[in-house]
């Protein structure tokens, strides 16, 4: 293997721990994700005496937002296509329709921003493409296998 491939392949295996620490379980053994149409921070297997501050909701949604540009930097790096597109659902609220849209081998994966993180994804180019109707962003089977 020469070092160029070498190069190549430590980047894809950070790429992909990138993408892992993406998709982790929180500490009570809930996934913390947002519902794909409902731009609200949706907790599986918590306790619904638990009240969440929303400025817990909202640093929770920076954190995401800040390890998903992380991700989709190396991916551009490694050459793969990113960009950030406009979501028509009338479904989503406004305010959520900026999305960041990541194309690797493994499949296409996007992910919705609220305007408060928008300055984290302004520099990508615009997306040339469409969404595929996935939601390979949740999917931890997916995520495992890469």
């Amino acid at each position: 293997m020469d070092i160029n491939e070498l190069d190549k392949n430590l980047r894809r295996l950070a790429l992909v721990s990138a993408f892992a620490w993406l998709n982790h379980e929180s500490q009570d053994g809930g996934v913390v994700s947002p519902a794909h149409n409902n731009p609200y921070l949706a907790i599986e297997n918590i306790s619904s005496e638990k009240i969440i501050p929303k400025d817990t909701i909202n640093q929770a949604y920076t954190q995401r937002a800040i390890a998903i540009v992380l991700f989709a930097k190396m991916a551009q790096r490694l050459g793969y296509k990113v960009g950030i597109g406009l979501d028509n659902n009338e479904h989503w609220e406004p305010q959520w329709r900026n999305v960041l849209y990541v194309e690797i081998p493994e499949g296409q994966f996007s992910w919705h921003f609220h305007p408060n993180d928008f300055h984290l994804i302004e520099n990508f180019p615009l997306f040339n493409g469409e969404w595929d109707g996935k939601f390979n962003g949740r999917n931890i089977e997916l995520v495992k296998s890469i």
